[in-house]
């Protein structure tokens, strides 16, 4: 097996600042919702989906949680009991609620099913420690592929959360920090991405804004004494007494000219000491700290200290940055940023701290103990010795998945993780190791060579073992953070790389690729192939819709929709991936991952004639994102399994009907991919791992040897009436014919090395054969057209 190694260390995230025509994955996450015009619409994005049915759907015998149970994800939120210090509540920015009773050894998730996972912010009421709150929606460097839904609200202790209804609305889409009073407990205060600082007085009933501002408030802490204070985005730091409307002034002793973000941290047991980091100006990857401060007399005026800045790295502090102060010494500090580091003399001098991983968005201290979340997970220190921690991180699975891919050579799953790299488990361990590094994206098993595998990294870069295919592109297009292409399922060599609005075709592993087609507007994303060695190729993405009939012709058919090839109800939507139906070459599913209230799952067939246009929807809920789509391979037209912003629904009637899946949390699906044994399912998901099953299609399929279908040939397929079966190894089994429901139509035994079997008695529609021979069965899908 073939091991790609690239180290994420300070080095590599640093040069990922690249060209400026390259966007961070939050620019990616907003295109594609909005599909370019980057306004998320007004409407709520999980409009209605508590109307549909959930259950456990009968196209799946089973799913179940698969891994990986030792590599965390982006973790912004975070509660140590003050009434219970060995309960860790965590919350991921897209992974939900979780909660260690000890002390971060082993986690349990909470309530898989929330309105939105998108946890950025937790805390804990003062007085009474049941009360817990947590607010949503990353607002910078979004990773999460999920908008957030306003605060919610527990009373038991954070085993239930409910939704303050004062919050559904726009002004708390994307919060970043929420704060209980430690006067009143009825008071907390919430700060948003762009409609300023809210402040609620009856416990969450109701809120009215205190402070106005379009731009970010960064960070928010609230004193023992009533006093208020928080930083904005490019603009300083700002103090109140109490917090009350048009009482916040200025801190004139910190400068906020071209400055960026900044943090705040005070220490609990001496609250007139409170440190300021503030960074800037840059606000890409390549920023620093501009100052670092101190106060003495609670806020009210600060001496700048000494800049950390090149003992630890700030390369991108809108997207990183924390700060911490122990609890009962005031000269001991954290600050973390893409790495970390620490003073224990009040910022006279630093010193670089060990890292669990990179990418630091919360600390919370105790006494003796420093408990760090990052995009690693969780980790914790001993504030005696920042040079070593402990991973706390085995069954926190609030892993954000990209992309993924199955083995068909042994148990084996990739996973294209956000900041974790590529990862695989073998042998259903749930204990992944990393397979290269970065931020992780697409990644394939080569079909026919088990030696091969394809991965990728930020920016559009693509290996194939060791060999960066990517460099062969013959031009430097336009690039997506996390750059899909795909490989073909039936021929390993071949490849797709859509890239901005060309598409590229490689028939060698991509040490060269050819210039398949250069479209006339919007901006390709998504591709899928045909079965086959010169199989149809799609691609797809903004307003835009390729297919090319017979890729390895010289001279191939090429069928480009756009606002006048596609419906008017989806001429401005997003094409965020395509099925090829098995068992054609013309007909494919797409599904349209921008936010709207028109249908966002389509059959499209007769591509290659005049297109028809099938809205198959049903009943998923208007404005749901559709990110992937696929079909039991042995049911296609039927069975369909749709993963969404919120989950996993499944269809049973071609699309008619959706059922919402309840065995897979309510988080982003952002691929789903079946094994070639047409039975084992793999859902990836973008904050809670990955899960995996079984499609119930046990009536039709029992593979005992995968190899053995390579042996059969059935034509012409469509048949209409009369079917060959060219099998030599096969002479002497008996075959079967029955429909998609099992009910036998036809059988006998194979006699010839090519047996013709006359089907003139049979309706047109889908039909299977099995062929069986001592322990060998095969069964494969045939099409009967009148």
């Amino acid at each position: 097996m073939i091991i790609i190694s690239f180290s994420c260390n300070k080095t590599q995230k640093t040069k990922t600042s690249a060209p400026q025509n390259i966007p961070g994955y939050y620019e990616q996450w907003l295109y594609i919702k909005t599909n370019g015009t980057n306004i998320l619409p007004s409407i709520n994005p999980f409009k209605e989906v508590f109307n549909n049915k959930r259950a456990n759907s009968n196209a799946l015998l089973s799913m179940n949680e698969y891994g990986p149970s030792n590599i965390g994800g982006r973790t912004r939120a975070m509660i140590i009991d003050w009434s219970n210090p060995n309960r860790i509540i965590l919350g991921g920015v897209s992974g939900g609620i979780f909660i260690s009773n000890d002390k971060g050894t082993t986690w349990n998730p909470i309530n898989d099913h929330q309105l939105t996972p998108a946890v950025t912010y937790l805390n804990q009421d003062f007085f009474n420690p049941k009360v817990m709150y947590y607010c949503t929606g990353e607002g910078s460097g979004n990773s999460a592929d999920i908008a957030g839904n306003g605060v919610y609200k527990s009373t038991d202790g954070g085993l239930t959360f409910n939704q303050l209804s004062a919050t559904n609305n726009n002004n708390f889409r994307q919060s970043w920090s929420l704060k209980c009073s430690p006067k009143d407990s009825n008071t907390l205060y919430v700060a948003t991405l762009s409609n300023g600082l809210w402040r609620s007085k009856d416990a969450g009933t109701t809120f009215s804004r205190v402070y106005s501002t379009p731009s970010q408030i960064s960070d928010l802490e609230l004193f023992p004494n009533g006093v208020v204070m928080f930083t904005i985005k490019g603009n300083g730091v700002y103090r109140s007494t109490t917090g009350d409307l048009n009482t916040f002034t200025k801190i004139n002793s910190i400068i906020s000219t071209s400055s960026a973000r900044g943090e705040l941290a005070f220490c609990k047991n001496f609250p007139n000491v409170v440190y300021a980091a503030i960074s800037g100006p840059d606000n890409g990857y390549d920023g620093f700290l501009k100052a670092f401060y101190k106060s003495s007399d609670g806020g009210l005026t600060f001496v700048e200290k000494t800049n950390p800045t090149g003992i630890i790295d700030f390369g991108f502090t809108w997207y990183t940055l924390t700060m911490e102060v122990k609890n009962n010494d005031s000269n001991a500090i954290f600050l973390g940023s893409v790495f970390s580091g620490y003073s224990k003399n009040g910022g006279n001098s630093w010193t670089a701290a060990q890292e669990q991983h990179a990418d630091h968005h919360i600390a919370i201290s105790t006494n003796n103990e420093l408990f760090v979340g990052s995009d690693g997970g969780l980790c914790v220190y001993n504030w005696s010795n920042l040079r070593s921690f402990t991973s706390l991180n085995n069954r926190l699975n609030i892993t954000q998945l990209y992309a993924g891919d199955v083995s068909p050579h042994r148990i084996a799953v990739l996973g294209g993780c956000q900041d974790n790299g590529t990862i695989q488990g073998i042998n259903k361990n749930q204990a992944f190791s990393a397979f290269s590094g970065g931020d992780g994206g697409y990644c394939y098993y080569h079909a026919n060579d088990e030696n091969t595998v394809y991965v990728s990294t930020q920016n559009g870069n693509v290996y194939a073992g060791f060999n960066k295919i990517s460099d062969n592109i013959p031009t430097d297009d336009t690039k997506w953070f996390i750059h899909p292409f795909v490989v073909s399922q039936t021929d390993g060599d071949q490849l797709i790389y859509p890239s901005n609005q060309n598409l590229y075709f490689s028939s060698d592993q991509g040490n060269s690729f050819s210039l398949v087609k250069k479209i006339g507007g919007g901006r390709l994303f998504s591709g899928a192939f045909s079965d086959g060695q010169n199989p149809s190729v799609y691609s797809a993405g903004s307003s835009v819709l390729l297919a090319i009939d017979s890729i390895m012709n010289s001279n191939p058919k090429i069928v480009e929709l756009r606002s006048i090839g596609l419906p008017v109800a989806i001429r401005a939507s997003f094409f965020s991936s395509v099925k090829v139906v098995n068992g054609f070459r013309d007909k494919i599913y797409v599904s349209l991952g921008n936010i709207s209230d028109s249908g966002r799952v389509y059959l499209v067939s007769n591509i290659f004639g005049t297109p028809v246009f099938k809205n198959i929807s049903g009943n998923l809920p208007k404005g749901l994102p559709v990110n992937y789509i696929e079909c039991d391979p042995l049911n296609p037209e039927n069975v369909l399994f749709a993963g969404t912003d919120f989950g996993l629904y499944i269809s049973e009637n071609g699309g008619q009907t959706w059922i919402k899946d309840t065995r897979v949390p309510s988080t982003v699906v952002s691929a789903i991919k079946i094994h070639k044994n047409k039975k084992d399912i793999y859902v990836f998901t973008h904050g809670r791992g990955i899960f995996s099953g079984q499609i119930n299609n046990a009536g039709f399929s029992d593979i005992s040897d995968s190899k053995i279908e390579n042996e059969v040939l059935l034509y012409p397929n469509p048949a209409k009436n009369n079917l060959n079966i060219d099998a030599a190894s096969f002479v002497g089994a008996q075959y079967k014919i029955f429909n998609a429901q099992g009910q036998e139509f036809l059988k006998g035994n194979i006699a010839e090395t090519v047996q013709n079997i006359n089907i003139e008695n049979l309706s047109a529609g889908i039909y299977f054969i099995e062929l069986k021979k001592g322990n060998q069965k095969l069964f494969q899908r045939i099409v009967i057209s009148r």
